[in-house]
């Protein structure tokens, strides 16, 4: 639904938060849409406990993967 709501320009430039337990297939799920959305479609993924373990504020490590996927075409 996501890929086809993004391909028909309704869901363009926005972001995708998928959360639930571990081991759920978050990652994958996110992965296979990223690349079904095509190349220029960034990924970049953040670990839930390395925001929470972080010194800095949480606020500013979210800005930094935003800053980061902006900033790349892929990172894995």
């Amino acid at each position: 639904m996501v890929v086809d709501l993004n391909k028909s320009r309704k869901f363009s430039g926005r972001a995708l938060l998928l959360a639930g337990a571990p081991g759920t297939g978050k990652t994958a799920l996110a992965l296979a849409v990223s690349k079904e959305l095509g190349a220029k479609v960034p990924f970049c993924l953040i670990v839930g406990s390395e925001v929470y373990s972080a010194e800095v504020k949480k606020t500013e490590m979210l800005a930094e993967a935003f800053r980061r996927a902006i900033g790349t075409l892929r990172v894995f």
